[in-house]
């Protein structure tokens, strides 16, 4: 093995090792959309980045496995797919696979079991390819010449942004050509901060002393004072594009995969832990001062009644609390499940022992 292999595989560990970190972000952020639409391109790119420098070494099987891969996040990013947990797993078993095939195990034990792995991630690739472009309802509705710079990964990245909720700008900019670099990053930035940017392309002929873009941007309004920042920086127009909101295609049936999609489980919402703890204190005061302000209605003629009524309200508000310190407590196995199970599968193959594990918490 030469110096140029060696430092090949100890890169790639690296990538794989933040390619499962990633995935069980993917995992956790499944259902938010902008976070999804962000780590399944970290993980294509990832992905990508292993296929090429394994082929230019010859390392064939690394190389296909990343290759089938990247097809299957391919359709994930175009929409042809639901990201399902069944979807993750197999993701998941893929990146095992490839530090497998780093690692240089025993070809004729390892070897059945890549090749499955890969016919699987095929069959879902190939039925990716089988669904075509993007209906051109999205597109029609867009101006023309954005239209026809934008990607099928635009698209989709525009409708997926449309379908949960957010309106379509075009914000035209020109900038100084001294300061565009810095005035462009800090635009990016800005906007950013309450929506995404889709989409960059250029603008109306400008000045020799200036640059001009339009941004193809999602976000559930621009606010004045976004608009007002931003023209701090050049010469802002912001476009409102009246658009219907985008349904969502039919996805394939994957092999090994649920048709259901997001419709398979609760759906979930994220929450900062100090607003929740702030919400259970909360509670509980509006307890004490409801009881303080019932007791001072007691009168002798309606104490029992009163008396009812405070023990029925103490009931709901306990229940209440309790449904809250709940949804406070996140059981150990959600949190540490899947990177256990991870470690304990390499220890596995490196001491060849078959382990088992039991998470309780």
């Amino acid at each position: 093995m030469d110096e140029t292999q060696k430092q090949f595989i100890a890169d790639a560990r690296e990538i794989i090792e933040k390619l499962h970190r990633d995935l069980e972000q993917l995992r956790v952020m499944r259902l938010q959309g902008r976070q999804r639409r962000e780590l399944a391109g970290r993980i294509f790119r990832r992905v990508h980045t292993l296929k090429g420098s394994a082929g230019s070494l010859d390392l064939k099987l690394l190389s296909a496995i990343a290759h089938e891969m990247e097809g299957v996040l391919d359709g994930v990013r175009l929409g042809r797919l639901d990201l399902t947990e069944a979807l993750i797993d197999l993701l998941a078993l893929a990146a095992d696979a490839m530090m497998q095939a780093l690692e240089g195990m025993d070809a004729e034990l390892f070897l059945p079991t890549a090749q499955h792995l890969i016919d699987r991630l095929k069959a879902l690739a190939a039925t990716c390819q089988k669904q075509g472009t993007i209906a051109g309802t999205l597109r029609q509705a867009l101006p023309t010449d954005i239209a026809h710079s934008l990607s099928e990964y635009d698209l989709q990245h525009a409708r997926e942004a449309v379908r949960e909720g957010a309106r379509l700008f075009v914000v035209a900019a020109g900038f100084s050509i001294d300061d565009f670099d810095q005035a462009f990053r800090q635009l990016g930035k800005l906007l950013g901060q309450s929506g995404e940017i889709i989409a960059t392309v250029p603008g109306e002929p400008a000045d020799d002393d200036e640059i001009n873009f339009r941004l193809l941007y999602a976000a559930e309004l621009v606010s004045a004072e976004v608009l007002r920042r931003a023209s701090e920086l050049g010469r802002i127009e912001v476009i409102d594009i009246d658009i219907e909101p985008v349904n969502a295609p039919a996805s394939p049936l994957p092999i090994g995969v649920s048709q259901s999609g997001f419709a398979d489980v609760t759906p979930a919402v994220r929450v900062d832990l100090d607003e929740l703890d702030g919400l259970i204190s909360d509670s509980s005061e509006l307890f004490r001062e409801t009881n303080t302000a019932l007791a001072s209605l007691v009168e002798p003629e309606n104490r029992q009644t009163v008396e009812k009524a405070a023990l029925r309200l103490r009931r709901r508000f306990v229940e209440l609390e309790e449904r809250l310190i709940k949804l406070r407590l996140v059981p150990l196995a959600d949190i540490h499940g899947q990177a256990v199970a991870r470690a304990g599968r390499m220890a596995a193959r490196q001491l060849g022992k078959e382990i088992e594990f039991e998470i309780e918490g």
